[in-house]
């Protein structure tokens, strides 16, 4: 009988021994499996943050885009604004040929009278019930007595036109001076002067 226990002791501690060993290989598995499972979590982590690196440069390229799309549209207005002015002023030029060829007879009177033109410039049309005033804004440069002749040239030509805002400067050391005036123009609303 003393032989039974012994075996049953051998067994026992075969079996803790066992049981030490499945234990063991339990943990390592467990550890293995944890590692790998980290190392999973590790990558995917990464995929994420490189997704989320993409997303944010789609992002940024997207809101690039739009502010570009968004100048875009501001141009397009400008340009539609500038469109509506150029048609504004073509439809509206009461007698455009008139005020070409009061600005032609214009500056060839000038040249005539020895003054130099530095602007001539048309403003819009205003129209009136049964006329029109074209204002065109003068500077000239020259001698007096030049601009004195060109300025009744305008009072005395074929085309009704008013004078308002004349100023005359005189420069210090020279024999010139600079004026600068606005004529306005009288047109019928058809177009004649």
């Amino acid at each position: 009988m003393k032989g039974r226990p012994a075996r049953r002791r051998d067994r026992a501690t075969q079996n803790m021994k066992s049981s030490k060993a499945n234990a063991i290989g339990f943990l390592v598995l467990v550890c293995v499996a944890g590692l790998g499972y980290f190392g999973l979590i590790h990558r995917q982590n990464q995929k994420i943050s490189t997704l989320k690196e993409t997303i944010a440069g789609l992002t940024r390229s997207t809101l690039a885009n739009e502010g570009m799309e968004n100048i875009l549209e501001q141009d397009r207005l400008s340009l539609l604004l500038l469109e509506e002015r150029l048609d504004k002023y073509t439809k509206n030029s009461a007698g455009k040929k008139q005020i070409d060829a009061f600005l032609r007879r214009f500056a060839s009177d000038a040249e005539e009278a020895g003054v130099n033109l530095s602007q001539l410039r048309p403003a819009e049309v205003r129209k009136k019930s049964w006329y029109a005033i074209t204002p065109i804004s003068v500077d000239l440069e020259g001698d007096f007595g030049g601009m004195y002749r060109l300025i009744r040239g305008i009072e005395k030509g074929a085309a009704m036109a008013t004078l308002e805002n004349l100023r005359i400067q005189s420069e210090a050391g020279k024999d010139g001076c600079r004026a600068t005036l606005t004529v306005n123009l009288y047109l019928k609303p058809d177009g004649g002067a």
